[in-house]
């Protein structure tokens, strides 16, 4: 018997193993129970994380380098690295949070990349924000200088996912896009 995809709703067949994070940043445990994601999604998101962590700004973090930021990081890939990794581990580790919420624009965006005009905050409070993994994968997480962390606001409907790794941090309300910074 197989499952269906967390984002597209299809037959997964095999099923396959989905690092919320990707296991290039180190991480080995943090990642969905087999069966979550289907391999074509997998794939296609494969494609905009290696972007992201092969840009010339991302190796500045993982190799820890105090050089000036260079902007070679498409804002879009980005966006989808955001986007992809906040449903995943909001799905994995908070599913009562998860399912509150449609997340049929972000899907659009993920599934058949549809261009929804997402906002980013860039070093946003970190302290507003509520871890998203339990005890033990926040643990296992700071280990490879990684946290996770959500904010909401129940007047808006926003839910905001916060990916902090070493000094780069980025937050993205998963569910509105354009929908702007949550009040403080």
């Amino acid at each position: 018997m197989s499952e269906a995809c967390i984002f597209c709703n299809s037959a997964i067949t095999p099923p396959s193993i989905e690092h919320i994070i990707p296991a290039s940043l180190g991480n080995v445990h943090y990642v969905l129970a087999r069966g979550s994601v289907c391999r074509q999604c997998n794939q296609k998101f494969g494609k905009f994380e290696n972007a992201v962590l092969s840009s010339r700004e991302f190796q500045k973090y993982r190799n820890q380098q105090l050089e000036d930021k260079v902007h070679d990081l498409r804002r879009s890939d980005l966006t989808r690295f955001l986007l992809k990794m906040g449903y995943e581990s909001l799905y994995h580790s908070k599913r009562r949070i998860w399912s509150k919420y449609d997340f049929t624009f972000l899907k659009e965006t993920l599934v058949i990349g549809k261009n929804h005009n997402w906002e980013i905050l860039w070093a946003p409070n970190h302290h507003q924000y509520k871890p998203i993994p339990g005890w033990l994968d926040r643990l296992r997480l700071s280990t490879i200088r990684i946290d996770l962390r959500y904010k909401t606001s129940v007047d808006t409907g926003q839910l905001h996912f916060l990916f902090r790794f070493d000094t780069f941090s980025a937050a993205i309300d998963l569910v509105n896009p354009q929908s702007g910074l949550m009040s403080r």
